[in-house]
């Protein structure tokens, strides 16, 4: 009887050790994006500068007739343990007379070594420095004809986003590429 007591107890042991271990690692992958962008306790080298993405703006997800932002939340790519979100796009006829568009960057690193993308450049000092420019940002109509675009923003993070003026809304109606060439491949090992 006293045995099968001491086989329950180290047997519920276990379960309970078990568990906080998966939850105290979970707990660190969810945190070391910050911990590896501040280069607290890893170690950043750059692999990679610049690593460029093209993708294709659908006209379905364009809000020409409304100025409600519209929330897509699409997952464009997953590399590198880096997914880039289309997670908004905004026509500010109110405001800006233009439509926004905005992009959310995910991770999903490892917990000792991985590589992620940034559009951060990483310094030997644990420092990093804003990489956004309008060079950039090559946006083209489905004849790879070139449209402008009236502004760009960084951040959180490695978020960035853009602007069109109404006077290219024709030009987008049908679609659109959009080739980003901010990001920056980096490892990172914990030291």
């Amino acid at each position: 009887m006293k045995f099968k007591l001491i086989v329950v107890l180290v047997f519920i042991i276990i379960i309970f050790s078990s568990t906080f271990f998966i939850a105290k690692q979970y707990n660190s992958n969810l945190q070391q994006p910050y911990d590896v962008f501040l280069n607290k306790k890893y170690v950043i080298k750059e692999i990679n500068n610049p690593v460029p993405f093209e993708f294709f703006i659908n006209p379905q997800w364009i809000p020409f007739d409304t100025t409600k932002p519209k929330n897509i939340n699409l997952n464009l790519i997953t590399t590198n343990n880096t997914t880039i979100v289309l997670q908004q796009i905004w026509n500010r006829g109110e405001f800006g007379k233009d439509i926004y568009f905005s992009f959310h960057v995910k991770y999903h690193p490892f917990i000792n070594q991985g590589d992620f993308l940034s559009n951060k450049i990483f310094t030997s000092d644990g420092d990093y420095r804003d990489n956004i420019s309008f060079d950039h940002f090559t946006i083209s109509d489905l004849n790879h004809k070139a449209i402008n675009i009236s502004q760009i923003g960084e951040g959180p993070n490695s978020d960035f986003s853009f602007g069109i003026n109404s006077d290219q809304f024709n030009e987008i109606r049908n679609g659109f590429y959009l080739t980003y060439s901010g990001m920056v491949l980096y490892e990172y090992e914990k030291n």
